[in-house]
């Protein structure tokens, strides 16, 4: 049995999933098995990267499930137990895993572990180095668009990883549960790993793993369906995770980011103004609006599960406003950076 299981969840990843699962294969450390899962694909993806999958394991999907369901299908196959959650659109280095595998053993009492993520296209700048936390429920990652530096080369406790690259204990999710299906698509990782941290599972960020990811390749880096999930779902982590204290100030935070993000939309930067540009000022209000009907929709069944995490919690209420103060993600980081 496998010590290790790589979960890749594929829709129309085309080259990108041959890429990735040739560097899966390229790996120093061999005692994995790779579970791909095709959340139906309408391209040739499959077949054009079955020569890099090896004996990989297929689970074809007729229809599109799901980022997050996608990845508990995997999770469900796989029999190791370290699981890794691995984007079609990013690559491993030769010891990445080896890497990661090596901090799992020097913090056996961590459930999350963070490689540091590069830029595919531009490999001096950070893609993610663990993810940080706005008050609203929005995570970005931590060093994004930065260069790679003296920062990120210390082996350090993070808040938790981006999935697009992250490796998970398998126990954690035993404790925890796995991805929340409802998310579908953006933030359900940051949806897991708060639960996790409110269990009192610690996450490591692990410099020497190195990977490459190419952000956004599947959904669109502007498109209205990131814009769509991104802001409900964030919604759904307001409502899980947040101390009741901060849910009530958070309009305030919500209107604040609103208000730098409408300057950024205005004058072309951030992530706003690649929308506006692609699009339009009055879908992206269009888009806020469905966002906020969409979380409405679903409010009783997240505050059963606030009541059901928050039942089990193991932090003090002290210490999770400590992780609210020190894994804050600055709000015109979330304007301006795209």
């Amino acid at each position: 049995m496998p010590r290790v299981s790589i979960v890749i969840v594929n829709f129309n990843g085309g080259a990108l999933l041959r890429e990735c699962a040739a560097s899966v294969a390229a790996q120093t450390y061999r005692d994995v098995e790779t579970i791909v899962v095709d959340n139906g694909s309408t391209d040739d993806s499959v077949a054009a990267a079955r020569g890099a999958l090896g004996d990989a394991t297929l689970v074809r999907l007729e229809t599109n499930t799901g980022f997050a369901s996608g990845n508990n299908l995997g999770i469900a196959r796989a029999s190791g137990e370290l699981i890794v959650t691995l984007n079609n659109d990013a690559r491993l280095t030769p010891t990445c895993l080896a890497e990661l595998v090596a901090a799992a053993d020097r913090h056996p009492d961590a459930g999350m572990f963070a490689p540091k993520v590069l830029v595919s296209t531009d490999p001096t700048r950070i893609d993610s180095a663990g993810l940080l936390l706005y008050v609203d429920g929005v995570h970005r990652a931590r060093g994004w668009q930065e260069l790679d530096g003296v920062r990120f080369a210390h082996e350090d406790e993070v808040l938790f990883p981006c999935a697009s690259v992250a490796l998970y204990r398998r126990s954690m999710f035993d404790d925890v549960g796995l991805f929340d299906e409802e998310y579908f698509l953006y933030l359900e990782d940051g949806d897991l790993g708060m639960r996790g941290r409110l269990r009192g599972w610690a996450c490591w960020y692990v410099p020497r793993a190195v990977a490459l990811h190419l952000k956004s390749s599947t959904a669109g880096k502007h498109s209205k369906v990131k814009a769509y999930y991104v802001e409900r779902n964030r919604i759904f982590n307001l409502l899980k995770h947040t101390p009741l204290p901060l849910i009530a100030l958070s309009p305030l935070a919500t209107l604040y980011r609103y208000a730098l993000q409408a300057f950024a939309a205005l004058t072309g930067r951030g992530a706003s103004g690649g929308f506006v540009r692609d699009y339009s000022h009055g879908e992206l209000l269009r888009i806020l609006l469905r966002s906020y009907v969409g979380a409405l929709r679903a409010l009783p069944a997240m505050w059963r599960k606030r009541r059901a995490i928050y039942g089990r919690r193991l932090l003090s209420r002290r210490e999770i406003y400590a992780l609210f103060i020190r894994y804050r993600l600055p709000a015109r980081d979330l304007a301006f950076k795209d």
